[in-house]
């Protein structure tokens, strides 16, 4: 019996609204990076696992490791663990007006306070 429906660094989803490429997005607890813009009910394809550039606070110093969590009211990761936890550092900067960016290794997670 085949039950692998495809590798998963990519998954297809409908839209819960307005989508940009590039820039993160939450559907519940499944964290991704649209590859192309959607709206509403479009089907889009996330990138939900492997090494991406992603926005960050400005304001942050990052080191290779940090855990970093998403803020999805800003759209951007950030190192206070009050968001979704959505990734690992793979490149540092120091605190730097104009460095929004950094790569980050996708680590799918779930909740804990999920109901069963």
């Amino acid at each position: 019996m085949k039950t692998l429906i495809y590798d998963g660094d990519e998954v297809q989803v409908t839209a819960a609204g307005a989508l940009t490429a590039g820039t993160g997005t939450l559907i519940g607890v499944l964290f991704g990076i649209p590859q192309h813009n959607a709206v509403l009910n479009d089907l889009v394809t996330l990138q939900v696992e492997g090494v991406v550039t992603i926005a960050k606070t400005d304001e942050t110093a990052v080191d290779v490791g940090d855990a970093l969590y998403w803020d999805d009211s800003a759209k951007e990761v950030n190192k206070t663990n009050t968001g979704k936890p959505v990734g690992i550092a793979v490149s540092s900067c120091a605190v730097t007006a104009g460095i929004v960016t950094i790569d980050m290794l996708l680590v799918p997670t779930v909740r804990n306070d999920i109901a069963a």
